[in-house]
């Protein structure tokens, strides 16, 4: 292939020694951003990193139909190993992400391969990260713990839904209904209790728990008019009650 001068300089610049030296791109100060993510709060983190500027605001709750969201169950657990949650999927991809000189020269030799250079460990990463993402934006604020039994639990529910809306029209019923359920099945059956505070700053009064009708009544009521976060009791991480959907929990 023809040495095309202005082409690879666009790549980096000769030094007075004559060789050739390759620009430090913005992109290589970012590289360690998974190592370094707070992952105690990973959905607003990476929700940073990937969230496309012309996406909803976050007040909007996605409405997902039920294929699409077993669709999501499905292609997230393909990505996990047993008993792995997406939280540390998505760290052990990181993981595997190459050095920052590595993918220069792979950058290199596919531009003068004439081909596309393709960061595999970042496309994985990116794909898990807006799948898990479409699943807190639709209110499952847990979504990033799913291990991958969890998410063929959930997967296996939606197909036991959609049987059980066909055999109502049957003249037999189902013996479904009758199967003892799975630990799973019991904590998802749970009253789920809230705690919600005011302000976001740090040490602002926490008020609660609070069942779902609750949290609905205050929310219908106008409490969080100015503002207001809330989180499930028992966990860490505060989200704003703009876009949670108590409906879902009562």
């Amino acid at each position: 292939m023809p040495f095309n001068v202005e082409e690879d300089l666009e790549e980096g610049h000769f030094d007075t020694d004559g060789n050739f030296i390759f620009n430090k791109k913005e992109r290589d100060i970012k590289d360690a951003w998974l190592d370094n993510i707070d992952w105690a709060h990973i959905k607003s983190a990476a929700g940073d990193q990937w969230q496309k500027t012309n996406e909803d605001d976050d007040s909007t709750i996605r409405i997902m139909g039920d294929g699409e969201l077993k669709s999501v169950y499905e292609k997230i657990s393909t990505f996990l190993l047993p008993n792995e949650t997406i939280e540390k999927a998505l760290k052990r991809f990181g993981k595997q992400k190459i050095s920052a000189a590595e993918e220069r020269k792979r950058r290199w030799a596919a531009k003068r391969a004439g081909e596309e250079y393709k960061d595999e460990s970042s496309i994985t990463v990116k794909d898990l990260t807006g799948l898990a993402d479409s699943l807190v934006s639709k209110g499952e604020m847990e979504a990033y713990q799913y291990t991958k039994e969890k998410l063929q639990l959930l997967s296996h529910q939606m197909d036991n839904k959609a049987a059980d809306q066909v055999d109502m029209f049957a003249d037999t019923p189902t013996t479904s209904s009758n199967e003892p359920k799975t630990v799973e099945e019991e904590k998802m059956d749970e009253n789920v209790r809230w705690e919600y505070k005011l302000s976001d700053v740090e040490g602002a009064e926490i008020h609660g728990p609070f069942s779902s009708d609750e949290m609905l009544k205050l929310q219908e009521e106008g409490r969080f008019e100015q503002g207001g976060w809330a989180r499930k009791y028992g966990t860490q991480a505060f989200y704003t009650v703009a876009r949670l959907d108590f409906d879902l929990y009562t």
